[in-house]
Formats: structure tokens, C-alpha cells, sequence
């Protein structure tokens, strides 16, 4: 699954998966994963219950920044290779 930064204006964005569930995913996640390409090929490497777990799991965050704050944490664990345990 490739990514596409959002626009900045907006809080999220829509990205379709194999199944045709649309999903949003939080614009924080969406420019760290587009402003580290290890991460981001990491990302597009798993499967898609596995993207859905990071997404959701930034998604949860009530403020914009622990949104941002779970984001940096997501792409640690990608570029290291962690799971994520919630």
C-alpha cells in the first residue's frame, strides 16, 4: 500500500484496503511514514491486519499530540522491526 501525504488543512485521510474497507488514518502517522522511507517500506511490507493495528492504535489517541507521540513510536517499531503490543 503506498502513501500519500494528506493535506495539511485535514485531520486525516482516507486510504483504501484489498477488502474495500476505507479507513482513516491519522495525518501525523502519514507524514512520519512519508518522511522516513525504512519505515514506510516496513509499513507496506505487512499485512493488512498488521497496518490496521498501528493505524488504530494511533488513531485512539484523543490529542493531536499523542497522535504525534504514537506516530514517532510506530515508525521506531517499524524501522526495528517490534510488533506492536497494545
Amino acid at each position: 500500500m503506498g502513501l500519500v501525504m494528506s493535506d495539511e488543512n485535514k485531520s486525516n485521510t482516507q486510504e483504501t484496503f484489498e477488502l474495500g474497507d476505507t479507513i482513516e488514518i491519522p495525518a501525523q502517522f502519514m507524514k512520519a511514514l512519508a518522511n522516513d522511507e525504512s519505515a514506510n517500506s516496513a509499513f507496506d511490507k505487512l499485512s493488512t491486519a498488521a497496518q490496521r493495528k498501528f493505524i488504530d492504535w494511533v488513531a485512539e489517541a484523543k490529542e493531536s499530540e499523542e497522535r504525534t507521540q504514537r506516530s514517532k513510536q510506530a515508525i521506531e517499531k517499524l524501522k526495528s522491526g517490534d510488533p506492536l503490543n497494545d
